[in-house]
């Protein structure tokens, strides 16, 4: 299951995803990995949850940020959760390429549960950002708000499967 967490920058994201991982780690009997872009969260996560920078390995741009997640699922099957922080700032801020490597990934987590943190303000993603019509889970803030409602119903309605967006205005 693929779930976004999107908001625009300041707005919580990278702390909720803490949460999230923090929570992972006590909850989870498998492996968690967090992939990020330069490293910040080393002090931040329960050192029990793998973090990998994709800097170190020269990742940039989408196909790139693809192998690279197939290749760290390839080596581990235990994986349950994978949490990856600022995929626009992986793929140089192409948000067409970011909801193409994210149905790409989609693909290849059937049993796998990723979390993923969009820098953007929700009306600003594609319309053409479809997972195959998933749910989606609507959250303004901290709270949840209910079913398909935001700035942009006509995008909410393409993906409603099983999706679950977590949107954050600040």
């Amino acid at each position: 299951m693929l779930k976004l967490i999107v908001g625009t920058k300041g707005s919580g994201k990278t702390k909720t995803m803490i949460d999230m991982i923090d929570k992972a780690t006590k909850t989870t009997s498998g492996n968690i990995v967090v992939i990020e872009k330069c490293m910040k969260l080393t002090t931040e996560i329960n050192h029990s949850a793998r973090l990998v920078d994709v800097d170190e390995y020269g990742v940039a741009g989408a196909d790139m940020l693809y192998g690279f997640v197939a290749g760290v699922l390839a080596g581990n099957y235990d994986i349950t959760e994978l949490f990856l922080d600022g995929i626009l700032r992986i793929t140089d801020h192409d948000m067409a390429a970011a909801a193409k490597v994210l149905n790409a990934i989609d693909k290849i987590t059937s049993n796998i549960e990723v979390v993923v943190t969009v820098s953007a303000d929700a009306a600003d993603l594609p319309e053409d950002l479809n997972y195959g019509g998933k749910n989606v889970t609507i959250t303004t803030g901290f709270e949840i708000s209910g079913r398909g409602s935001a700035s942009r119903p006509d995008f909410l309605r393409k993906i409603q499967k099983n999706l679950n967006f977590l949107c954050f205005t600040g």
